[in-house]
């Protein structure tokens, strides 16, 4: 498969315009993807690290210790329960009740970082539905 139909790099490349971000955010996307694909299992660590690959300078000290609020209004997950709310989200990561869904919307909803949170979502997303290599969207969420 040549580059011009290589499924991973034109998903990253949606992804990244539907959010507004350059090319170099696209490089980063496949970096971080590719990551997630050598990856046995989804830690918190690596989240960190996925994060870091997708922002470089805004993700470079790991989780937001800063609050944020979004475009509709609404205040994300404080940032003093960031920590723990990762922790409980890898904990349920491989419980059979929780769909690769539930785990994006709360992904979202805990929003770890300054910036990237969609497209680390995504990847997430996609790894808890074995489709990293052929990726899909995750629905848009409210």
């Amino acid at each position: 498969m040549d580059r011009f139909h290589d499924p991973v790099l034109l998903f990253c490349a949606q992804e990244c315009e539907r959010q507004g971000a350059g090319p170099m955010a696209v490089y980063n996307m496949v970096l971080a993807n590719k990551t997630m694909w050598y990856s046995n299992t989804i830690t918190k660590d690596l989240i960190i690290r996925l994060g870091a690959l997708v922002e470089p300078e805004k993700n470079a000290g790991g989780f937001r210790n800063v609050p944020v609020v979004f475009a509709n209004g609404n205040s994300g997950l404080s940032h003093h329960l960031i920590n723990g709310a990762m922790d409980t989200l890898v904990g349920i990561i491989h419980d059979p009740l929780w769909t690769a869904l539930d785990i994006y919307k709360e992904f979202q909803r805990i929003h770890p970082f300054v910036d990237g949170n969609g497209r680390v979502g995504a990847i997430l997303f996609n790894a808890l539905n074995g489709t990293l290599h052929e990726p899909t969207a995750p629905p848009k969420i409210d």
